[in-house]
């Protein structure tokens, strides 16, 4: 092959029908073939009067600048024809000093393609724009046979609704109904109870307790026996109950259906407390129904997230928060801990407004209805990129500490060992599996450590001190071993401290060697206590002469 690709007219028309090729003057000396065909009755060739430059928005528009906008995305605004938006790049023609736009419209509808009068001919065969439109008419099809269907099944659904309303208010009252149910005439007195109301002999009201005669008298005329359905409520017997009042014109008296609220009043008051708290948390908390529209979301949120609080209600949270780097399964495991109830905690990436993104903890717990069905999520986000960030230095310094000839420990703030490298297992004979979330002084100390280092160390620790020392210690099998340690502790940035770091130089050979010179000393010291008065040393490093 050559240096480079040569076209000619032909194979260029085929590949970009709408390219344009302009001049240093933004003269257009000519372009593609259906972009002729759309500007045949066009005779000006001044590319600014033909096309307005939509982006990137440029202050002067002239050669050198769009000369500079090569690799980006262009695009442009025909102005003689209104409806034609093109979408593409430049690409500078060194050889001819002359830029090419390489480019296809941006059309929104295939009605919009055969208002231009266009074919699939007029098109570059790699273009898949025809395909698409054609794909979103089809959708836009089905949807609105979809839409038309709904309209079918919601007005029978809601037919059978009123029917079933019907049939429903005539079968409530029977006597061995669970619920109260009460008949009254129009002045209150009472007709007939079932079992279930004849348990309450009084109702509290507006802060007094009224027989239940007494109540239903001063009710009847509140009751609007011009309204469908007229609910009222009131407590008794520590319960709350919700009444629903229907006018019998037939009969000229009022059926009373009871319901006990006492539940749902419980978890509105909870649900209250929650929300005064989630008000004020600084975190992200929000609730979503049980079709996965958020239906409530705190400041926090907002703070997280960039968008405003209008924003973000009655959005999908699964679809709104989440980005090319979000964890797929993980969504799809809350999505499947939402529908069984279960509580959810998962680390996952969430997108801000302006595309930016961080790491959330979030937790969630399913909230039931009355009838055990779940009916909302209570969902916490907390920000942990910081957090995220030390997990990655903590990676980092693992790597960088695995093959360190001497052990090294990190441990959390209580002094439990997080990780220790492969020298720590060949010197201890302990797997990392095993002495995990233990203290080091658990495992490694035996009968014959030093109980004064023991406290040093367990000082420094508690104190956030740095320490140094030398410790006798045990190996798995029982051997004992020496070990020079060299630790301190890691703060964050407000100095807080969240870990211990140690390394540790076996320093058994040192101390066998010490041992040997201090025996040795020993035995020259007690020779020379007991040779008498003849005994005599010379240094010749001094040239001094000692004698006994």
């Amino acid at each position: 092959m050559g240096d480079g690709f040569l076209f000619n007219n032909e194979q260029l028309n085929r590949l970009f029908p709408f390219y344009i090729l302009i001049n240093e003057d933004l003269k257009i000396d000519s372009y593609g073939r259906t972009l002729h065909k759309l500007l045949a009755d066009t005779t000006v060739i001044d590319f600014s009067h033909v096309f307005h430059l939509k982006r990137p928005a440029l202050k002067e528009v002239n050669f050198e600048n769009i000369k500079n906008m090569i690799n980006e995305l262009v695009v442009l605004d025909c102005l003689v024809l209104p409806n034609i938006t093109l979408r593409g790049q430049f690409e500078n023609l060194s050889d001819s000093n002359q830029l090419l736009f390489m480019g296809s419209p941006w059309l929104g509808s295939m009605e919009q393609v055969q208002e231009l009068g266009l074919t699939a001919i007029d098109f570059a065969n790699t273009d898949p724009l025809l395909d698409l439109l054609h794909v979103m008419k089809n959708q836009e099809i089905t949807t609105q046979e979809l839409k038309e269907l709904l309209l079918t099944v919601n007005k029978q659904k809601n037919d059978l609704k009123k029917a079933n309303k019907e049939i429903q208010d005539i079968a409530l009252f029977p006597m061995n109904n669970p619920d109260p149910l009460i008949r009254i005439d129009l002045e209150g007195n009472i007709l007939r109870m079932n079992p279930a109301a004849e348990v309450f002999t009084e109702f509290e009201y507006e802060g007094k307790c009224l027989p239940v005669d007494h109540f239903w008298k001063m009710m009847s005329p509140l009751i609007d026996i011009h309204q469908e359905r007229f609910t009222l409520e009131t407590k008794a017997n520590g319960q709350f109950l919700s009444f629903l009042c229907l006018y019998s014109p037939t009969q000229k008296n009022i059926n009373i259906y009871g319901h006990n609220i006492t539940r749902q009043k419980q978890d509105e008051e909870e649900l209250q407390r929650l929300s005064l708290v989630a008000s004020a948390n600084e975190n992200g908390v929000f609730f979503v129904n049980a079709h996965g529209i958020i239906t409530w979301a705190n400041a926090g949120l907002s703070k997280l997230t960039g968008y405003d609080n209008i924003e973000i209600v009655g959005k999908d949270p699964i679809d709104f928060f989440q980005g090319p780097l979000t964890d797929q399964p993980k969504i799809r495991n809350i999505l499947r801990s939402f529908s069984i109830g279960k509580s959810i905690t998962e680390e996952i990436i969430y997108y801000r407004k302006d595309g930016t993104w961080f790491w959330g903890r979030t937790k969630g717990q399913s909230i039931p209805d009355q009838e055990g069905k779940i009916s909302q999520l209570f969902v916490f986000v907390e920000d942990i990129s910081h957090e995220k960030k030390h997990e990655e230095q903590f990676k980092v310094l693992s790597l960088i500490a695995e093959d360190n000839i001497n052990g090294v420990i990190i441990a959390n703030e209580r002094g439990c060992i997080q990780w220790a490298n492969k020298s720590f297992t060949k010197l201890t004979g302990y797997s990392l599996e095993e002495v995990i979330g233990k203290k080091p002084g658990q495992v490694l100390q035996g009968p014959e450590t030093n109980p004064e280092t023991i406290k040093y160390l367990s000082h420094q620790i508690k104190n956030g001190e740095p320490f140094i020392c030398e410790i006798l210690n045990y190996h798995k099998s029982g051997e004992k071993y020496w070990l020079r340690i060299n630790g301190q502790s890691i703060k964050n940035a407000n100095g807080d401290i969240t870990g211990f770091f140690a390394m540790e130089e076996d320093i058994t050979k040192e101390k066998e060697a010490q041992e040997k010179i201090k025996e040795t000393e020993q035995r020259f010291r007690m020779a020379f206590e007991k040779i008498g008065d003849n005994a005599w040393e010379h240094d010749f490093n001094t040239g001094h002469t000692y004698f006994s």
